[in-house]
């Protein structure tokens, strides 16, 4: 009888969706150079894909691959399903992509190797049956019912389909994807803003030399020191170390997120001891405590934003919520270093990025006894944008104290609707 107990236990244990044995990390990657009704073909998406592969294969991960010779739209939905049928419930999976993608009406399409030109009497309706619809291919992905999908987008190059001048096809780059909780936890990253086209060298190289677009190689060189962390903060590394790679022309790498926690390529290692924090952090931070001030000066001008609450410095390094919009590492060294200061003037202004979503408010919030009045909002900052800040404010409640920061500029005086 007990071993009958026993064995039965087991197989619960072993039907528990958050089961580490019964969980795999897959990843699915697909690399299109030769396109049928394309003049010229593209050189690197078989080098990505490689470099991909030994960044994705040397974590532990699944590898499966959709290159050249299945990239028409009849072997590539073949080949797809294929892939899907390998995924189970709890699976984390990374599809990533390199090759032609189109933003129609801002819906993205992937292209395949055999897809038509547009032509002067294509109509659109008619035309996108040609191609793969990213968002469906998303919520093929959710209906497995994976612990985490990301999506990584190398397909923002200028569009060589669009030259007949079809209003409904972008002449480059692609849309914001916009999830939903129906689709799960899932990240995208683009290789490239919205509607901004993605470089395929670095300055000074020829596209023939065929070592990998800069996103790629970014990406690749930074694998090893980011898989165990938070896949945010992986992103703001991409999109600085992009930035600058190809300067002097214009690139820079965008996100879209529908998480309910962080997320990193393998096991989360989270650091209890506090993180370095930026230069500009350093200096933001010397300047807290060196000014002692005690009271609010009524002289404060300009829009401000929220950083954070005292009582969320627990958070998790890496983490994003809205708690500490610009992040908790920038939230826990205010907080932390603050003493009895109420409001510190800075010397010079100093960038912060934001993390998620933040409004930005006419001004400086005000007290009544216990409670914070905020001031309507003049614009909204997007993840990724920053914003250089001029001065710190505590405001101490009866149970938590709550951190803003005058943003540095004109004050902006319009209120949102």
């Amino acid at each position: 009888m007990r071993w009958l107990i026993v064995f039965q236990a087991a197989m619960l244990l072993l039907q528990l969706p958050g089961n580490a044995e019964a969980s795999h990390r897959r990843a699915l990657l697909m690399g299109w150079s030769e396109y049928q009704n394309v003049e010229k073909n593209l050189v690197n998406p078989p080098v990505d894909v490689a470099l991909m592969e030994k960044s994705l294969g040397s974590a532990g991960y699944i590898i499966s691959k959709i290159g050249d010779e299945s990239s028409t739209y009849k072997a590539f939905l073949e080949k797809w399903e294929n892939f899907l049928d390998t995924i189970d419930v709890g699976d984390e999976v990374v599809v990533f992509y390199a090759g032609h993608g189109l933003d129609i009406n801002g819906a993205n399409y992937l292209v395949p190797s055999d897809a038509p030109k547009v032509r002067s009497t294509s109509k659109e309706e008619v035309y996108i049956k040609s191609l793969m619809n990213l968002r469906e291919l998303v919520g093929h992905v959710a209906n497995r019912q994976p612990l985490m999908q990301v999506w990584i987008i190398d397909a923002c190059r200028l569009n060589p389909f669009s030259g007949s001048g079809r209003p409904f096809v972008q002449s480059a780059g692609l849309a914001k994807e916009l999830l939903s909780p129906g689709q799960g936890n899932s990240f995208f990253l683009f290789s490239a803003d919205y509607g901004q086209p993605a470089e395929d060298t670095l300055p000074g190289e020829s596209a023939s030399e065929g070592k990998g677009s800069p996103f790629s190689r970014v990406f690749a060189k930074a694998f090893e020191q980011y898989k165990s962390r938070s896949i945010i903060d992986f992103y703001f590394h991409l999109r600085e170390e992009v930035r600058r790679s190809v300067l002097p022309k214009n690139q820079i790498p965008q996100q879209s997120a529908a998480m309910e926690k962080h997320w990193c390529f393998v096991e989360c290692q989270i650091n209890d001891t506090k993180a370095e924090p930026t230069s500009e952090q350093e200096d933001l931070i010397k300047a807290i405590v060196n000014v002692t001030s005690n009271s609010r000066s009524p002289s404060v001008e300009g829009n401000s934003v929220y950083i954070g609450r005292r009582s969320a410095v627990s958070c998790t390094l890496g983490s994003v919520a809205d708690a500490y919009p610009f992040g908790c590492e920038l939230l826990q060294r205010v907080a932390q270093s603050r003493g009895d200061t109420e409001v510190v003037k800075l010397a010079a202004p100093l960038s912060i990025t934001a993390r998620t979503k933040v409004n930005v408010r006419k001004r400086l919030p005000s007290t009544f006894g216990t409670f914070v009045m905020h001031e309507c909002k003049v614009k909204v900052l997007s993840a990724g944008q920053a914003v250089r800040v001029q001065t710190i404010a505590a405001y101490d409640l009866s149970q938590d104290t709550q951190f803003y920061a005058i943003v540095e500029g004109k004050q902006e005086q319009q209120c949102m609707s």
